[in-house]
């Protein structure tokens, strides 16, 4: 989950971000908001698509990755994915800090998820149930992105205009089949079940790239 979340950042980064300089450098607050705004249109619809892929692909993903004895970890990648989006989602959010150059506002967001997390594992005994240890780190991330997130919203106007039916539509394939109940497939079922998925994955990815207002042309 990391893995493929840390590669999905990196690549919309190394795409938007330099555009995202460009457009903020000498210029006035409002500026620099509508930069960050339509970066951010760009990349969350990606973001909440790539939650939604993991979601679907998890037990694939494993059975293709780890030996059969570890199947049932897929569980914990479910969990994983909501640590992720907030991680990526908080990373967003200081871009806008760092615009505005006020970036000790997220001092006390990190040191409250920390505190919490810490806290939490400390004095919750988890011996019975490992499984929670995960749901502490996904909620720690959570209380880290809501702090940082009322605070940028202190700061600037955050206005992203999503095209909310085509998300929907595109990421509805995914929903769809992660509700599904579904058998154990083979190696080889799995490898195509998420060859396909990937495929359509990179398709959602280029029309959502390719909608009104981007910066590809």
């Amino acid at each position: 989950t990391t893995a493929i979340f840390s590669a999905i950042e990196n690549i919309l980064i190394q795409y938007y971000y330099p555009i995202f300089l460009k457009e903020i450098h000498d210029s006035t607050k409002h500026a620099r908001t509508r930069a960050w705004n339509r970066m951010a249109k760009k990349v969350i619809p990606i973001y909440f698509l790539t939650v939604f892929f993991m979601l679907a692909m998890s037990k694939s993903l494993i059975g293709i990755l780890v030996d059969e004895k570890f199947h049932y970890a897929y569980v914990f990648t479910l969990v994983a994915v909501g640590l992720e989006f907030f991680r990526v989602m908080t990373n967003l959010l200081n871009y806008a800090l760092q615009t505005e150059y006020k970036t000790k506002l997220a001092i006390m967001p990190y040191l409250t998820g920390v505190m919490f997390t810490l806290t939490s594992l400390i004095f919750i005994d988890f011996s019975q149930n490992y499984e929670a240890i995960v749901w502490v780190l996904v909620i720690g991330g959570a209380c880290i992105y809501l702090y940082i997130l009322k605070n940028v919203s202190n700061i600037i106007t955050m206005q992203y205009n999503f095209n909310y039916k085509e998300i929907f539509i595109l990421i509805a394939p995914y929903f769809l089949y992660a509700m599904v109940e579904k058998p154990d497939y083979s190696f080889t079922e799995d490898l195509l079940i998420v060859g396909l998925s990937s495929i359509y994955f990179l398709f959602a990815v280029f029309r959502i790239s390719r909608a009104k207002g981007v910066y590809l042309k």
